[in-house]
């Protein structure tokens, strides 16, 4: 399919080559083409050295030479909140703030200074998407019904990131029960973007993302069943990864779809992400679903490396770029082809990849079937009684936001045992089969497309995903195979644009120095404009 061009010329832009025109020119070039300095993005003040935009490793290097202590830290974060989530922009990213997380910070510098780090996290500001349980917080799933219920314990991912240090300033808002791409709830409201608050931050994770990328906290934790950790760390020019299925516990987290569920970071760095992977992957016996998944026996940091794209042959899959007539998908396109120059620049090879197989509605089919029982056994597992002990009790509170209650009454009379889904999941595993079948057949190590077709919609018209993205970004839930989105750019519009890897299971580690190489040749995070 015919795209912009993205080498500069003074050929008019209806003139400019195709996609494969464009790509057997850079692919021949290899490594003989300089890197080009692309950039889009509006020219803005650069906080970049302020601890709120700093990196993990910056403010650990901070933290342990003494010229910042973890209560300084989280204090600046909590004014940065307090300055422009609900007030100013009004960003509108929590559903909680944890005010106690400076006396948690002030006691991580005693323990600090007496024994030394206990983790890679320790005194770094971290929030989680609030369908993580907390002991100490509420966990609402953006339910008004479940506005006070405290779960009295963590889900495993929250205690591993306490273990390693982590310190939780608060939970974000979500779309409400993880079921819309818009992050409106009825107990958070809407979320808005940094880059421009009358957009759309994504979802359902948009809360984490635009926290994260407004200099909230220095990462957070989303979960994935069709797009949601990707698809809001694009719009909100982040690195977002969903990982292989069974490499991060699920325990304790609110569930959507028993088979599609991830949790994963959203950072501002891929340095970032496999830091907080470290943290958090590994069996959990909580979860059934970890004991078969292995990670590797080093530290993911270990495999980042900024010659990683050097000779990797990657698959672009032509059918989830948007139609180039479309403005908002030719927008996109641009800057992804660009993404695509860049790598070729870094010596990766390219290879069209025309058809990946239909995904129909298998991906929606899976969550109809398992929602209903998945919720229904959260419930009766918890700790402190909830508000609500089924779904039924949650349809009849009629507190849900009007788009997503007829989901919840739609769900209602869906079970695991109906013939239906045996069906379905026999079609899951057959794409599972034919996505690594093409990966194997044309020797790719990922495949890659835009992680959204379009840039963020406005808020007053966020729509459902369009088909193409529901294509892309249901590929890696449905199939359980690890996928990565790292920031590509900006529009013309200033709005950003992420790029999407996605490889094989376990290939966790790989996609993070494809990505790694490519942000360290780039550079194109780029802070939103609030001060």
């Amino acid at each position: 399919m015919a795209g912009a061009g993205t080498i500069p010329s003074a050929r008019p832009r209806d003139a400019r080559p195709s996609r494969r025109t464009f790509l057997a020119r850079v692919g021949a070039a290899g490594l003989g083409l300089a890197l080009p300095a692309w950039s889009t993005a509006p020219a803005r003040t650069d906080p970049a050295r302020s601890p709120t935009q700093m990196s993990i490793q910056e403010l650990t290097r901070a933290l342990d030479q003494g010229a910042l202590t973890s209560r300084e830290l989280v204090a600046q974060h909590l004014d940065r909140i307090a300055v422009l989530d609900k007030a100013g922009p009004a960003i509108n990213a929590f559903i909680t703030v944890d005010h106690t997380a400076e006396d948690t910070a002030a006691e991580l510098d005693e323990e600090r200074a007496r024994t030394g780090t206990r983790g890679p996290l320790h005194g770094i500001p971290i929030v989680l998407k609030d369908n993580f349980n907390t002991a100490d917080l509420p966990t609402t799933a953006g339910n008004a019904l479940f506005r006070d219920y405290v779960p009295g314990q963590d889900a495993t991912v929250t205690d591993l990131l306490r273990r390693a240090g982590g310190i939780v300033v608060g939970k974000t808002n979500m779309h409400e029960w993880a079921m819309g791409a818009s992050t409106v709830s009825s107990l958070g409201g809407q979320t808005r973007n940094p880059y421009d608050p009358q957009r759309s931050p994504g979802g359902s994770s948009g809360g984490t993302a635009a926290a994260v990328a407004a200099g909230f906290a220095t990462a957070g934790l989303g979960t994935d069943t069709l797009g949601s950790i990707r698809i809001p760390a694009a719009r909100n020019n982040c690195v977002g990864l969903r990982p292989t299925a069974g490499l991060v516990s699920r325990a304790g987290i609110i569930p959507l779809s028993t088979t599609q569920d991830a949790a994963g970071p959203i950072t501002r760095t891929v340095t970032d992400a496999a830091l907080i992977l470290d943290a958090i992957a590994g069996p959990d016996p909580a979860d059934p679903s970890t004991l078969g998944s292995g990670r590797p026996g080093r530290s993911y940091l270990s495999f980042l490396d900024p010659n990683a794209l050097a000779g990797k042959r990657i698959g672009i899959v032509d059918d989830f770029f948007g139609d180039p007539a479309d403005p908002d998908c030719a927008a996109t396109n641009a800057v992804v082809e660009r993404a695509i120059g860049d790598m070729a620049a870094l010596g990766a090879h390219f290879v069209h990849i025309g058809d990946l197989g239909p995904l129909t509605s298998l991906a929606a089919e899976l969550t109809e079937y398992e929602f209903r029982q998945a919720i229904d056994a959260y419930l009766a597992g918890s700790v402190t009684p909830p508000p609500a002990r089924n779904l039924w009790e949650i349809i009849t509170s009629n507190t849900t936001v009007p788009d997503v209650q007829p989901l919840l009454i739609a769900y209602l009379p869906f079970t695991t045992e109906s013939p239906m889904y045996q069906a379905a999941f026999a079609a899951r595993t057959a794409m599972i089969e034919y996505t690594l079948r093409v990966l194997g057949d044309n020797r790719l190590d990922a495949l890659l497309y835009p992680t959204t077709q379009t840039p963020a919609p406005p808020i007053d018209a966020p729509g459902a995903m369009r088909t193409v993205d529901m294509l892309a970004e249901g590929r890696s839930p449905v199939t359980g195979l690890p996928a990565i989105t790292v920031p590509a750019g900006f529009t013309d519009a200033g709005l950003p644009i992420g790029v999407e890897l996605l490889g094989r299971p376990l290939d966790d580690g790989k996609l993070l120095a494809l990505a790694y190489a490519y942000e360290q040749a780039t550079h194109h995070r780029t802070p939103p404009p609030l001060g």
